[in-house]
């Protein structure tokens, strides 16, 4: 930093700076801005940053954005963005006044009452189903009142949005500390995506859905207040490439942020208010590829400033954990996309899948139900306790099974009400059994992906054989009871497509990879 540029932080950072003389003034930093909070006003600046996507380096630029960033945020924000401002050195002094050079140029704005924002809405539980399909509306009479950009331009921001999805992977790798093969899931959704849909994302940019929207809209940007007024702050002014995109992109980065602040649900029915209100059936269809796109760009910038030469060591650490959560989220869209969704580990004896399933469940964090645990639960017996010939009898009776995939179905519709995606363990050795579960996805809207697990014979045998030497498990099946069960598993044939077959004849870190990547592939091509 410059002697210059300490010089104007210290000026902005004094209240006898400002001639409404404020009791305090508060900064609050950004990866590209400083931000005094003078109430009732608040003073921005831009820092000298080069990010790539975004140039403030020269006081011209900075001055041309700050220009741009009054003009465009007085669309959906125009109370709220009142001029620019010059700050100049007079003698030596600077001031907002006098007739001096300019040395820095700022944006004016009047203060929002923090309490007001989406985002503190959401932490402190004020935010209601009407907030949100107001907020629906707004953006989509917004979006309605922008001309659509078409022919070659509307193409091209198709084609540049792609681009930038890649490049955010080169950015992101740089940063060691991320698991590659998460990233590499991640990517390979992307490409399975746009490899599909090339003829629905062409389609969409000429048939208007190319407009000039937000382009950083999430819940800090949102300021709703009771009297019903809406304000839509800070959009991004600085890059128009980036600005200027498919509406369902600049939804996807609000979706996005209720999915992090963990409102499934506000998400879905943000969603849901805008495919009606704009008419766009297909808007669904691309949400996922868009959600995962913002959450990789809010895991960049969130990685930039983690990196930052004037955040204080706290807030660095603050910005790298804020990283891997968005790296998580993305990963979520590109295994199961947006929707509510049960991923079933099936296959034959130790066939590998509760191994599967705790890989999947170390990744995600989305939690596991054990049709093996949930058996031993209902009959009170210690998980890891190896029954008598007796209670085998009596644990796996048809009329016991049929209660644990009862009881293993009602966990996962627990879990679904406060979270995304959650994870079953089972056998699923009958095709009764299998259409049972998918008979109650069908009832509750929720989507259904099944995994099957193998490994070779040999392995099998050998895994059954070191488990009579294991304190720890807990699934009942020994190496005597091979071809008994072996015989009893009907092959998933009914399955077809539907189906993702993972070996686990491997190491950890190569089976999660393969799990993760097969799973990201396939639901990039059903898009």
């Amino acid at each position: 930093m410059d002697a210059l540029t300490r010089r104007v932080l210290e000026f902005l950072s004094q209240p006898a700076s400002y001639d409404h003389r404020p009791a305090s003034v508060r900064l609050v930093q950004t990866h590209a801005s400083w931000v005094f909070l003078a109430s009732p006003f608040v003073c921005k600046i831009k820092k000298p940053v080069d990010f790539g996507f975004l140039n403030f380096t020269t006081l011209e630029r900075r001055r041309t954005n700050c220009e741009t960033e009054v003009l465009l945020n007085r669309r959906l924000a125009a109370d709220v963005y009142v001029s620019t401002l010059a700050i100049r050195d007079t003698d030596g002094v600077l001031s907002f006044h006098g007739d001096g050079p300019v040395v820095e140029w700022a944006v004016w704005m009047k203060e929002l009452d923090a309490s007001t924002f989406l985002s503190h809405r959401l932490r402190e539980g004020r935010c209601s189903p009407g907030h949100i399909e107001q907020i629906a509306t707004t953006l989509c009479t917004f979006y309605q009142a922008q001309p659509a950009v078409d022919g070659n331009a509307a193409l091209l921001a198709t084609q540049r949005v792609q681009s930038f999805v890649h490049e955010n992977f080169v950015a992101i790798r740089k940063f060691t500390f991320l698991p590659s093969s998460v990233i590499d899931a991640i990517e390979s959704f992307c490409q399975a995506f746009e490899l599909s849909c090339t003829s629905l994302l062409t389609r969409r940019a000429n048939e208007g859905s190319i407009r000039d929207g937000h382009g950083d809209l999430h819940s800090e940007h949102i300021s709703l207040n009771d009297q019903g007024t809406i304000n839509i702050f800070d959009c991004l002014e600085f890059n128009e490439d980036l600005r200027v995109t498919d509406v369902a992109c600049d939804l996807a980065f609000l979706a996005m942020d209720l999915d992090f602040n963990q409102r499934h649900d506000f998400s879905t029915l943000l969603i849901q208010r805008a495919t009606s209100l704009l008419s766009d059936s297909e808007l669904q269809t691309v949400i996922p590829y868009y959600q995962c796109y913002r959450a990789c760009v809010r895991c960049k910038v969130e990685l930039l400033h983690s990196v930052a030469e004037t955040a204080a060591e706290p807030e660095r650490m603050i910005a790298r954990t804020t990283a891997e959560r968005y790296l998580q989220l993305a990963l979520r869209y590109s295994l199961t996309g947006t929707e509510r969704c049960i991923v079933a580990f099936m296959g034959g004896v130790a066939s590998g899948k509760s191994f599967l399933a705790g890989q999947l469940s170390d990744i995600t964090g989305w939690k596991v139900f054990s049709s093996d645990r949930i058996r031993k639960d209902i009959a009170g017996i210690a998980a890891n306790h190896r029954g008598t010939d007796e209670e085998r009898q009596r644990l796996y009776q048809p009329e016991m099974t049929a209660h644990v995939y009862h009881r293993l179905f009602e966990c996962a519709a627990n879990e679904l009400e406060h979270h995304p995606c959650v994870i079953l363990d089972a056998t699923f050795s009958s095709r009764a059994d299998r259409e049972s579960l998918a008979a109650f996805c069908r009832r509750s809207d929720i989507r259904l992906q099944w995994i099957e697990a193998h490994a070779p014979v040999e392995i099998v045998r050998q895994r059954l054989v070191e488990r009579a030497l294991r304190p720890d498990v807990v699934s009942d099946a020994r190496a005597e009871d091979f071809e008994k069960l072996t015989a009893r598993y009907e092959p998933p044939l009914e399955l077809q497509q539907q189906l993702i077959r993972v070996s686990t004849d491997d190491s950890s870190d190569r089976v999660r990879s393969n799990l993760m990547t097969a799973m990201a592939r396939k639901n990039g091509n059903q898009a």
